[in-house]
């Protein structure tokens, strides 16, 4: 869908059909609407990242790209830590159905700004061609300049036959099953197994995604310095990658911690490491194969929405399991 249509149409219409699902889960009436509902939400998310990846590809040279990438995936760290003092305050005071119906209002509103403020390199009437050239030159994916032969668009399928695809879906799983545990079950651990109220909850619960949107950053710009400094694409994406994965495994602390902040702590160190590593693998997204939103959709949305049923059937079969009051 990106690739037919491009990332301004794509982005604008499937956070428009997101919003719909989002706020119409305000009239759920049982589970099998809530159902409904969520499935339909799914879709509209599905594509996000490859049109964001699409974006980063086209508007970023290969020595930028990492840190694009970690400034439009803070945006997601930034939503997670707002939403939680926001959404419990909007649910103490109008319930929980009104902050489904604002939620979904909030992302009309960002389509209004995105279709006035984006357009693509060649097609920004604020662009210079000396900007252009620029980026270019540096590797960026633009539209191919007129009678320019096409890229050959191959199925999504043989994707599959790739052994760098295999490893950045593995990658993206096994990243994004720990982070959806700070986007579903974090608040439900604090609450349950930490005994922290609500005010505790949209206060203290913010310092984990707060931590990451700065690591992030900070993970993009070593990614894009090592490769400045001469290392391969491969080799600067890597180390940040698989460094922050294994440095990542400190969550496992929180399980001894002896009180509710030392835990937290552990959280919030892990999340923003984490998100150190996520630069790179949206980075690299994005500069794999002949179109990045082809890899990015056939990669990340496959990968998250296997990794949002495997999560999130893991850390409920946990909560259902583990004794009351027990942080394991």
């Amino acid at each position: 869908m990106v690739d037919a249509v491009g990332p301004r149409l794509a982005a604008g219409f499937a956070t428009i059909w997101w919003s719909f699902f989002t706020a119409v889960n305000a009239v759920a009436g049982g589970l099998a609407s809530l159902v409904v509902f969520r499935l339909g939400l799914g879709i509209g998310e599905a594509v996000g990242p490859p049109a964001f990846g699409k974006v980063v590809g086209r508007w970023f040279p290969l020595r930028e790209r990492a840190m694009a990438a970690a400034v439009f995936d803070s945006g997601s760290r930034l939503g997670t830590a707002l939403a939680l003092p926001i959404v419990t305050v909007i649910i103490s005071v109008f319930g929980w159905r009104a902050s489904f119906l604002i939620t979904g209002c909030l992302g009309l509103v960002w389509v209004v700004g995105w279709f006035r403020l984006y357009r693509d390199p060649r097609e920004h009437p604020r662009l210079d061609p000396a900007e252009l050239a620029y980026i270019e030159d540096g590797g960026a994916r633009t539209v191919l300049p007129a009678g320019a032969a096409p890229a050959v668009r191959g199925r999504w399928v043989d994707l599959l036959r790739h052994r760098t695809i295999w490893g950045m879906m593995i990658g993206f799983f096994c990243l994004n099953f720990v982070i959806y545990f700070f986007i579903t079950w974090f608040p439900t651990y604090l609450i349950q197994a930490r005994g922290f109220s609500l005010a505790q909850l949209g206060t203290l619960g913010l310092l984990p995604g707060l931590v990451s949107i700065p690591c992030g950053w900070l993970g993009g710009f070593t990614s894009d310095a090592l490769y400045r400094r001469g290392w391969s694409l491969t080799a600067a994406r890597k180390t940040c990658l698989v460094g922050g994965m294994l440095m990542s495994s400190v969550i496992t602390l929180s399980v001894f911690a002896p009180n509710a902040y030392v835990a937290l702590g552990c959280f919030a160190v892990a999340y923003g490491i984490l998100a150190f590593a996520a630069a790179s693998i949206w980075s690299k997204s994005s500069s794999t194969g002949s179109s990045s939103a082809e890899v990015t959709g056939g990669n990340s949305s496959s990968s998250r929405i296997t990794r949002s049923a495997a999560s999130s059937a893991a850390y409920g079969s946990s909560a259902n399991t583990t004794a009351s009051g027990s942080p394991t």
